[in-house]
């Protein structure tokens, strides 16, 4: 008998099936099913530990909220994971030893569809709440069934037990389920257990949870909604079209590329920045947690979106600087309160540059030759750019380089001696970008003025002779050098940037194919990650978007003398997508010590920075 504290994790065949290709592979039983839908939408199944955040989520975009519907959905006598599992563009199925079950989310349907290939007993566990409201008590469901369609009214009241008042509703919501067979009453109210969030650190690490119906059943339609009579007639449409709807799924169109391991990770990618990508509005950061519009991660992502469709792309950049407040841009856009990003702009300013501005065949800013779009959305994107531009330099701008708050970098935790307030790296690259794309644009000299001044600066106070340094007030040994070189490689000549790049090899290097977020020697470093506590998050975690990002420096650097550690970092993103807590999605963060996945289980910056590594690597067309 095996002692308690050794667990015994099982392989799972995984099928990932495209239009005319599949591939076969193994992975263990920590990972999850995930499905999404592009209103936002997502269905997360565990195949052993449970998180609050599994089950089925709806994006309310009337309110711009996101709603837990189900905990789960239970097939009694169904124990354990499942034997296989098949991945398809819009579907998972899961085979068990007496049965197999698809889940399904159909374009623009806003539902989550269930098929069994026999009539079984179902038993659904609704939670509904807004995503992050962990209140117990005042939670009211009222069911009503007639013929085949259920309904579920969810109340939310006030209890003085956790609130200041009671008997106050706060919302109400509906679920309409249109199901073959039958129902009956079950009213089963039972106390789950989130294993990953207590190892995470994240409590409430458990939950009650209610069936109110058990359904004898092969077929099962739920449907969310505001409006009572709305989910009825949706979810009686949707249930009439169930074989139609799920004839249609949308399949995975796969590219010849190096293997058939990378020829589904980037097909995965992109489906991952198609889920993330809600109602073309706007693009989430991530699932589960990050649902709301973050500047940083959307501005990072619209390589993706200049890669599909540029007058979107566009559009998108566009919005993006209206928000922008003195060269800034609130981390969560259309939020009152929080933060700022100072890095955002940058990242803007090249997906559009690069898309457009830099290719004269397009069009060209100076000569004011015809563009695809008339000119007058590159004008007025130039216009905005340039009067932020001068916003920074007017503000942000002490003795010669530009000073940041805490939080306004992508390495936005804080712990111990490291805040990042100040004068860092990655930001000075970025201005002087700005700066000298600015003067190629308007021949505006005190642009270029201005960048060539940075540039003596940077030189004389981050250039030790072995690394650009992180932050003045903190000179450590970070990959942030990465993000220096993307934005202006000619900070350094090329035998600095050989020097820099191999020390940074020497102390962030991780042999799984990353790097750490502070040298390895620092006494801050974290081999593992440390959950919801900041410790390890920007010491010691490796982020997949800096891994992809540092690939594609590295290999417009010198390919052939870092072709190790670019294959490395390709490998383990693939492996990550393939292979990670969200089968076929791209994961935030991995353990420094070993490749892991962790942090939110689809994230579009590390799904998007994938995309152009590959793009890169193989000279695919934008």
């Amino acid at each position: 008998m095996l002692p308690d504290f050794i667990r015994v994790v099982r392989l799972i065949n995984i099928e990932y099936k495209g239009a005319k290709k599949k591939l076969f592979v193994e992975s263990d039983e920590e990972s999850r099913l995930l499905l999404g839908d592009e209103g936002g939408s997502f269905f997360s199944k565990p195949l052993s530990k449970k998180t609050r955040y599994d089950g089925f989520f709806w994006y309310d975009t009337a309110h711009q909220e996101m709603f837990r519907i189900l905990d789960s959905i239970i097939l009694p006598k169904i124990n354990e994971p499942p034997d296989n599992v098949r991945i398809e563009k819009r579907r998972v199925s899961s085979d068990y030893p007496v049965l197999k079950e698809d889940y399904f989310m159909p374009e623009d349907t806003r539902s989550l569809f269930l098929k069994l290939n026999i009539f079984h007993s179902v038993r659904p566990y609704f939670d509904i709440k807004k995503m992050f409201d962990n209140r117990e008590w005042g939670r009211i469901y009222h069911v009503e069934v007639k013929k085949n369609i259920a309904l579920i009214h969810f109340k939310k009241i006030t209890d003085d037990r956790e609130d200041e008042s009671t008997g106050k509703t706060e919302f109400e919501r509906y679920v309409a389920v249109a199901f073959s067979g039958s129902a009956k009453e079950v009213k089963d109210w039972r106390e789950t257990y989130y294993e990953l969030d207590e190892e995470r650190g994240s409590p409430p690490i458990s939950r009650y949870v209610y069936c109110p119906i058990e359904f004898l059943t092969d077929k099962m339609v739920f449907v969310p909604s505001s409006n009572r009579e709305y989910a009825i007639k949706k979810a009686k449409k949707l249930f009439s079209r169930f074989s139609k709807l799920e004839n249609k799924l949308d399949q995975f169109k796969i590219r010849d590329l190096d293997s058939a391991h990378l020829d589904f990770a980037y097909s995965l990618a992109e489906r991952n920045m198609e889920i993330l990508n809600v109602d073309h509005r706007f693009i989430m950061a991530g699932i589960p947690w990050f649902h709301e519009e973050w500047a940083r991660d959307e501005a990072i992502s619209l390589y993706w979106l200049f890669k599909e469709n540029r007058k979107k792309g566009l559009e998108l950049a566009l919005r993006m600087m209206n928000h922008m407040i003195n060269g800034k841009i609130k981390t969560k856009i259309g939020k009152k309160e929080g933060i700022f990003s100072i890095d955002a702009f940058a990242f803007i300013f090249k997906r559009v540059f690069d898309s457009f501005l830099s290719k004269e065949s397009d069009y060209n800013f100076r000569k004011k030759k015809n563009s695809l779009f008339k000119n007058k959305d590159i004008h007025e994107f130039v216009e905005k750019a340039q009067k932020e531009l001068d916003c920074i330099i007017r503000y942000h701008m002490k003795e010669g380089l530009v000073y940041s708050h805490p939080k306004e970098t992508w390495m936005d935790s804080t712990y111990d001696i490291d805040d990042r307030e100040g004068f860092n790296i990655e930001v000075q690259a970025m201005i002087i970008y700005l700066l000298e794309k600015m003067n190629w644009l308007t021949s505006q000299s005190k642009y270029s003025e201005i960048a060539e001044d940075m540039k003596r600066r940077v030189k004389k106070d981050f250039w030790n002779g072995s690394y650009l340094v992180d932050n003045l007030k903190n000179p450590w040994l970070r990959p942030n050098m990465f993000l220096a070189y993307y934005f202006c490689p000619s900070l350094l000549d090329e035998h600095e940037w050989d020097i820099c790049f191999r020390n940074a090899l020497n102390e962030l290097w991780l042999d799984w194919g990353g790097f750490s977020t502070i040298s390895k020697k620092s006494n801050l470093f974290h081999p593992r990650h440390t959950g919801e506590d900041a410790r390890s998050y920007h010491r010691g975690d490796s982020w997949y978007f800096i891994n992809n990002i540092a690939a594609v420096v590295l290999s417009q650097f010198d390919r052939k003398k870092y072709s190790k550690q670019i294959a490395k970092i390709l490998s383990s993103s693939t492996f990550d997508i393939l292979f990670g807590h969200a089968l076929g999605f791209a994961s935030e963060l991995s353990d420094a010590e070993e490749q892991s996945s962790h942090g939110a289980f689809a994230q579009a910056f590390s799904a998007s920075t994938f995309l152009e590594l590959v793009d890169h690597l193989f000279s695919l067309e934008r």
